[in-house]
This record gives structure tokens, sequence and C-alpha cells, in this order.
């Protein structure tokens, strides 16, 4: 019985072929996209929550442009809506 190579992480290996068509995909990444200015614009969901808010402040502070996309469901969301707003202006957009 032949073994499969493991990474180093210690999981099977799906060789080369299935490395080459997964680079550059990283689920946990958020979503970019470049606009005409050439910064990059983020969307973050549940941006408006506590975690999503740090998130955006993150990116904000980076000079990046932030899209939270949120149902604002939650009490006290607006606030931190505001607070991002107060501190980025116009480069986050809900």
């Amino acid at each position: 019985m032949t073994k499969k190579p493991r990474s180093s992480s210690g999981q099977p290996s799906n060789g080369p072929a299935f490395r080459k068509r997964a680079a550059g995909r990283n689920p946990s990444r958020p979503s970019r996209q470049r606009n005409a200015a050439g910064s990059t614009t983020i969307l973050i969901t549940g941006g408006a929550g506590f975690i999503g808010t740090n998130v955006a402040d993150h990116f904000l502070s980076s000079g990046h442009r932030v899209l939270l996309y949120d149902n604002l469901s939650r009490p006290g969301v607006e606030r931190n809506v505001a607070w991002l707003r107060a501190r980025h202006g116009n480069k986050v957009q809900i």
C-alpha cells in the first residue's frame, strides 16, 4: 500500500495540480476590489458589529476604502457605524 504524501501540517497532500488551482484563493480573506483611484475597496459582511467594526477600522487606517454589509438589527450597531464615520469619513460605505 502506498501512502499519500503529507503537507507540512500533516494533512494528506492533493498534489501540485490541486495546489496550483487553489493558489491565490483564501476563503478567510475579505473580498477586495480595486477602484478607479487604485486603492482597494474591501467588503466586510457583518461590518457594523463588534468584530466587523474593528476589522473595518484596521483596513481604513491602512488607507483602504471599506464597504460594510450588515442588516443593522442588533442594538448598538448604529453607534459603531457613527464611530467609524466620525473617524474615517467617507472612506466607509454601508
